[in-house]
């Protein structure tokens, strides 16, 4: 199972106003918790977009699954996690109702519906790509690193901690953008097609920087 997390860009304003964007990869079944949290500005990758065969072969290589095997009991958080047998068969019956999910997948492909439909199937077992941007992580982290915080989410939440902690953000002058996933031959190229007439940098570069962190949800950005 794959929950990670990156930072795409760190800056800071002279004042100390501090931005920084991510790229989060986590269990789908866990974002509708993330959605909660309005501080971010983000996009997420839709399962409507990619192909059902690509989606399929995701899910069976690497399907998400609890980080926390927890017991039956009353209450939200599980203090126990089930042990042993328990925990081996429990993982067991996860897997099989994703391979049942599969064929039933397969079943309406070959029916003919289209994969926003197909998908939809083997959601539990996905894992989504978000671009998230924020300017405040103190109540997010103060919340879902906290011990009866969803497992998953606590995992994904530590995870931003720890790199957020021992990021060094970059001093962004005044009048300038905070640009994910702009290089600096980027803003060079930029640059020169204002020069010959082709328009300003600055919007440029901001077009770029929003068109890529659509992009990179459905893996543009990791393939160049």
């Amino acid at each position: 199972m794959t929950i990670e997390a990156q930072i795409l860009l760190d800056s800071v304003t002279g004042p100390g106003r501090r931005l920084t964007t991510w790229e989060l990869t986590y269990p789908r079944f866990i974002h509708s918790e993330f959605m909660t949290h309005r501080v971010f500005s983000r996009n997420a990758a839709s399962s409507r977009a990619i192909p059902v065969e690509k989606m399929i072969e995701r899910v069976l290589a690497d399907p998400a699954m609890p980080v926390w095997w927890g017991r039956n009991e009353r209450g939200m958080q599980a203090r126990a996690e089930l042990t042993g047998a328990d925990r081996s068969a429990a993982q067991v019956e996860w897997l099989m109702a994703r391979d049942s999910a599969v064929e039933h997948a397969r079943r309406l492909q070959r029916l003919g519906a289209h994969k926003q439909i197909v998908n939809r199937v083997i959601e539990p077992w996905m894992h989504i790509t978000v671009i998230a941007t924020a300017t405040d992580h103190a109540n997010f982290f103060h919340l879902r690193c906290h011990p009866d915080a969803e497992p998953n989410f606590q995992v994904l939440a530590r995870a931003m901690r720890e790199m957020y902690e021992f990021s060094q953000p970059v001093e962004v002058a005044a009048g300038d953008w905070h640009l994910p996933l702009v290089r600096d031959e980027d803003r060079a190229e930029a640059l020169a097609q204002a020069a010959d007439g082709g328009g300003n940098a600055a919007a440029l570069l901001l077009k770029l920087a929003t068109a890529r962190c659509t992009s990179s949800i459905f893996g543009w950005w990791n393939s160049t």
